[in-house]
């Protein structure tokens, strides 16, 4: 796993780093690592780490909203919902994991492998994304990252449906995943848990096998609209 990706967005403004691994936070006397590290970042993460522990003997940090507005606010209820909104669809597998900071968020990243391409044409054989819950120590520290709209994050190894927009960065290999309905795991037994909404709206999805999970999600694409020329016809 990497222990510094760069920075993604090709902008003026985004010099530093994307993800900073844990481990790489801190010089070895302790100090904030300002040599990686953007001011602002340096500085939250000091003001962070300078937080007592709460009754679980950490650091507490909660929700991060991932964009000014609300994303909860815009959530699709629905499968077909999610795959409108979706650019790039993956079914998965995770193969590594390391925690760090996303900026000066907290978090794990986590690398998943393509087994299937369900969306989108830019797909890797391998991509990575962040996910902002995670328990780690930087230093002497510990750190516990919570956000009561993701769950649990997947484990190793554990398979994963994913839906997020095309892959950033020069490698084309990060998939942003701001939001807890876009990844949806897969149980051991192969079996899909998709949020209670979308089975709420489609009872058949309720605990289907990962195969024919992949299948409704095939036939909802089928019935997304084509735009041409200004107008949406739905596809046959």
């Amino acid at each position: 796993m990497p222990r510094i990706l760069a920075n993604p967005y090709d902008v003026p403004f985004a010099t530093g780093p994307y993800f900073v691994d844990a481990r790489d936070v801190l010089t070895e006397d302790g100090k904030i690592n300002r040599a990686i590290l953007l001011d602002d970042d340096a500085r939250e993460l000091e003001r962070l780490l300078a937080r007592p522990d709460n009754d679980r003997g950490c650091i507490a940090y909660g929700r991060v909203l991932a964009c000014p507005v609300d994303a909860e606010s815009r959530r699709p209820n629905t499968l077909a919902g999610t795959l409108a909104t979706a650019q790039t669809a993956i079914y998965g597998r995770i193969t590594g994991r390391t925690f760090g900071f996303v900026g000066a968020t907290p978090g794990q990243l986590l690398r998943v492998e393509t087994i299937k391409v369900l969306k989108g044409k830019r797909v890797n054989r391998e991509h990575y994304f962040f996910f902002r819950v995670a328990t780690f120590t930087v230093g002497s520290r510990t750190i516990c990252k919570t956000d009561e709209t993701f769950g649990e994050p997947p484990e190793l190894n554990e398979k994963v449906l994913l839906f997020t927009e095309e892959a950033i960065g020069k490698d084309r290999n990060i998939l942003l995943v701001p939001t807890a309905w876009e990844i949806v795991r897969v149980g051991a037994d192969d079996r899909v848990a998709f949020p209670e909404d979308y089975v709420k709206a489609e009872p058949r999805l309720a605990r289907l096998p990962v195969d024919a999970a992949i299948r409704e999600i095939e036939r909802a694409q089928r019935q997304q609209p084509v735009r041409r020329r200004g107008h949406s016809f739905p596809t046959r």
